[in-house]
């Protein structure tokens, strides 16, 4: 569905360019999905060169958040990231599709005319079943060495298994794996640390019910940085452990500390109904709550649950709320 919000924006020549960002949630705070639930649509009505100043993106970039969600501005994308921008350079007419969370930047205009471009935001209303795509693969096809051996593989197999309708699967263990190892990578606080952290996150979340069980113990972590990872992690369980993500969610939801209880109820809606509907009352509770930024994140975590629901699933008499 097509987001009202839309903005046409003109950078006149001499325009000197933007420092790379992702845009808002109309505020800073909302948690960003690696799932993808919201695109945006660039539209270029001219032939858009390197001279008019085309739109810069960082291809991968969407998963990265620096070291706050508040920090959405940079000079330059941070090397332990591993990733290149590219112009958008295209002929008249052009749509350019990115997900929502993308970092970009608009480069400087050295040209003689105004570069235009529309934006436009649409945001997803059903989730996948199935593949969309003609797709009889039970696991990612993908072979090329510079992405089964890239740090963020795990979380790229999991995206394939959410956008292909498929259940989330347990993967081998093969006894090599050092749990210390990835805790102490889920707990390093530097910016540089944060491809570590996704990597330990999604592999502990993907193996056998020990490391899901570490892992959900670091949601309670007292770093924005670190139970963020923890989050994305929990919210990606395979089917086979994901109550227990449900109850560590649960219980991060009622901690002392909003962020933490704002990271956990937005993880609840991500997790979605793969841990059962036990966490749609806590959710419900939170809309009460007196922080903004919790009956926020509980509204959006009820609509994400609520729209995995199949016919003969029950849930909670949700008329009080509706109403």
């Amino acid at each position: 569905m097509m987001h009202p919000h839309r903005y046409s924006h003109t950078n006149p020549p001499g325009f000197p360019g933007q420092k790379f960002h992702r845009d808002s949630y109309f505020g800073y705070l909302k948690g960003r999905h690696h799932v993808p639930m919201m695109v945006m649509a660039m539209y270029y009505p001219q032939e858009t060169t390197l001279e008019l100043g085309p739109t810069n993106i960082v291809p991968k970039s969407q998963y990265l958040t620096r070291r706050s969600s508040k920090d959405r501005y940079t000079e330059a994308m941070p090397e332990a990231w591993r990733l290149q921008d590219f112009p958008v350079v295209c002929p008249p007419g052009s749509v350019v599709i990115i997900h929502y969370d993308i970092w970009h930047k608009g480069t400087p205009n050295e040209g003689q005319i105004n570069r235009y471009m529309f934006k436009f935001q649409f945001v997803r209303m059903n989730m996948p079943l199935g593949p969309s795509w003609n797709s009889t693969e039970e696991s990612w096809p993908v072979r090329l060495p510079e992405i089964i051996h890239h740090p963020l593989f795990p979380l790229w197999s999991y995206i394939w298994f959410w956008i292909s309708g498929r259940g989330i699967p347990e993967t081998d263990l093969d006894g090599k794996i050092d749990v210390e190892r990835l805790c102490q990578a889920l707990t390093q606080k530097s910016l540089e640390g944060e491809v570590g952290r996704l990597n330990a996150s999604y592999t502990m979340a993907s193996k056998n019910e020990y490391m899901v069980t570490r892992l959900s113990n670091l949601i309670l972590y007292n770093d924005e940085c670190v139970h963020r990872s923890c989050g994305y992690g929990l919210s990606s369980t395979c089917d086979k452990f994901a109550h227990i993500s449900l109850r560590a969610l649960i219980n991060g939801a009622s901690h002392k500390i909003s962020e933490i209880r704002a990271n956990s109820l937005f993880c609840i809606g991500e997790l979605g109904i793969r841990g059962g509907i036990d966490g749609i009352p806590v959710l419900m509770d939170a809309l009460s709550d007196n922080d903004v930024i919790l009956r926020r994140n509980a509204s959006d975590a009820i609509g994400n649950v609520l729209a995995w629901i199949r016919e003969d699933m029950p849930i909670p008499n949700l008329d009080g709320i509706v109403r």
